[in-house]
């Protein structure tokens, strides 16, 4: 079944409201053409205890279902330890016409340990509700700049990730590469392009995040904020006992983000 986001469509001619169905959403990777900026970000994660990903033809490829996608301000998870990122969103729409935004892969780090795939799965997948035709930026793309914030263990926001999108494949060129690893097209679709290393090479688990993709030579921005409320942290689970991922706590009082190095 389809997913429906409500968004606004920008181009050079005006703004115009529409509804986009979503037949199918990826979360696709290997597309930074630095190999060395890429596996900065690998060994970003494997801090946290990722295995890191392997593909032979980039990018890698992983599902995610259309149910997760969401435009909202306010993204609940489970538990602390998830975190956003930055990502180059497009749309492909059945005509194969392009749009693009600005989206965080919102991920569970623990679970990301054992599965990356669930772990994208779990958390909504964000993407802002504004998007640029990608026929109107196409010839000034590459002057584009996404970036992110975060925000530290006092609720200040902090720079957190920024790149030029000339860093990664073309929206068309992960076009591309995703249909060729696909076995069968289901159009339309959404995709997330993977992200670039934090400032600090570290990453951060505050609760509001906000998502920048911006063209200078247009004058045209596009930006989100959401928050991710700690759903465990609203209950008593003091006289509780269940598995949560292989161990049986006692309690999860303490269930809070870790601290971010920016506010420490």
């Amino acid at each position: 079944m389809a997913e429906t986001l409500r968004v606004t469509i920008v181009g050079r001619e005006g703004e115009t409201p529409r509804e986009l169905s979503v037949a199918r959403a990826y979360n696709i990777g290997f597309t930074i053409r630095d190999a060395a900026k890429m596996q900065a970000h690998l060994d970003e994660v494997a801090k946290e205890g990722v295995p890191q990903p392997r593909v032979g033809t980039p990018p890698i490829v992983f599902p995610l279902s259309p149910w997760a996608v969401t435009c909202a301000n306010e993204v609940p998870v489970q538990y602390a330890k998830t975190s956003g990122e930055v990502e180059i969103v497009t749309y492909v729409d059945v005509d194969g016409e392009l749009y693009v935004s600005v989206g965080s892969d919102h991920t569970d780090r623990e679970l990301e340990s054992i599965d990356i795939p669930w772990s994208k799965q779990v958390c909504p997948s964000i993407v802002a509700p504004r998007f640029w035709r990608w026929r109107d930026v196409a010839e000034v793309w590459d002057e584009t700049e996404i970036a992110s914030e975060v925000s530290d263990s006092f609720g200040r926001m902090q720079p957190y990730q920024r790149a030029s999108v000339r860093e990664f494949m073309s929206p068309p060129e992960m076009v591309a590469g995703l249909e060729r690893k696909l076995r069968r097209v289901v159009r339309p679709y959404l995709f997330w392009s993977g992200t670039v290393v934090s400032l600090a090479s570290e990453l951060e688990y505050g609760g509001r995040f906000t998502i920048r993709l911006h063209n200078p030579r247009l004058g045209w921005t596009i930006e989100h904020t959401y928050t991710s409320p700690i759903l465990f942290a609203e209950i008593d689970t003091r006289d509780m006992e269940f598995v949560r991922r292989g161990v049986l706590p006692s309690s999860l009082a303490d269930d809070e983000r870790p601290a971010s190095p920016a506010g420490r």
